[in-house]
């Protein structure tokens, strides 16, 4: 058999005295200062999906494909959630990009490399808001 405890609103201490009240950040204020770290780190994951296009060589190219299609999938996802929907429709693009190279397990062409090219300037322009 169960048996309820009356609840205790968790500012009532043990002694059923008030606990001093904490200031809690708004929800504002949380996806502000999220969005801000969010932004902080967008440098080192736009490198990281530099250093896996770099690595689709032959032999080497579908675990890069993998991480480089996860990264951009990622920032698509979370970028227009703080704010940066531009960035999220070119990584968007970009990631619809590796999914055509993964799908074929075969490495960019010239002239596919230089679409990413082009591609990869975009989510870097986005980033930074430009």
């Amino acid at each position: 058999m169960y048996s309820l405890r009356p609840w205790k609103p968790s500012c009532i201490g043990p002694e059923g005295k008030s606990a001093p009240r904490m200031r809690r950040p708004t929800f504002r204020q949380f996806l502000k200062k999220a969005g801000a770290e969010y932004r902080a780190r967008l440098g080192t994951r736009l490198a990281r999906i530099e250093h896996a296009w770099r690595g689709l060589t032959p032999g080497a190219g579908v675990a890069n494909a993998a991480d480089l299609e996860r990264e951009l999938h990622s920032i698509a996802g979370s970028a227009e959630t703080f704010g940066l929907p531009e960035l999220s429709r070119a990584a968007r693009a970009a990631e619809s990009a590796v999914q055509r190279y993964r799908a074929r397990v075969a490495t960019p062409t010239p002239a596919q490399r230089a679409r990413f090219q082009r591609l990869l300037a975009a989510l870097k322009r986005a980033a930074l808001g430009r």
